[in-house]
């Protein structure tokens, strides 16, 4: 890893710290167990590193990632009521998206940006955006995500978001959107 990515990583982990504790990093990974997340106080392994998309070629805009584990160990039974919710759930998800990894038997969500080392100062700017985008997202959906992983969805996502409030939540975050980032439409009026 080349130290401008070094750098900036070591910028971004008080950042992730702010928002979700204590951090340790180890080979290029930033790691944190955010704690108390949900409505039923549930954690999550967040890592923060480089991913790097073009093999022996220097990234013009390397790409970092935050990748939150939220469950693990999911029943061979549970695999498909589970695929189908996190579908759903991705539908209406702002940022980054809910996967499976079926190898270690996870469920993940994903969150990517592409970084421009020349401007430092106004990535993290963004990257402290992010990091409270991705505490409200795990804040709001945690608790369905392990009602999925656990196979005791005994309600819909609409239901869920109706009774969680998460669709007034998902409403805050677009009108802030809007805000720091609106598009030509927007200006142009």
């Amino acid at each position: 890893m080349d130290q401008d990515k070094k750098q900036f990583l070591k910028r971004v982990k008080p950042l992730l710290e702010q928002e979700f504790g204590t951090s340790s990093e180890e080979n290029g990974v930033v790691r944190v167990i955010a704690r108390d997340l949900g409505f039923f106080a549930g954690n999550a392994i967040i890592e923060v590193n480089w991913v790097s998309y073009r093999q022996g070629a220097a990234d013009p805009h390397p790409v970092l990632q935050f990748n939150c584990t939220l469950a693990k160990d999911i029943e061979d039974k549970e695999i498909p009521t589970m695929k189908e919710g996190l579908w759903e759930l991705n539908k209406i998800t702002l940022f980054g998206h809910y996967g499976f990894f079926k190898p270690l038997r996870q469920i993940y969500h994903c969150y990517r940006i592409p970084v421009n080392l020349r401007e430092p100062d106004a990535m993290l700017a963004e990257i402290t955006y992010i990091l409270g985008q991705l505490k409200k997202q795990l804040n709001t959906f945690l608790d369905y995500v392990l009602m999925l992983a656990e196979g005791s969805e005994t309600i819909s996502l609409g239901e869920y978001m109706i009774g969680t409030n998460a669709d007034q939540i998902i409403d805050e975050a677009l009108s802030e959107m809007n805000t720091l980032f609106p598009n030509d439409r927007d200006q142009a009026q």
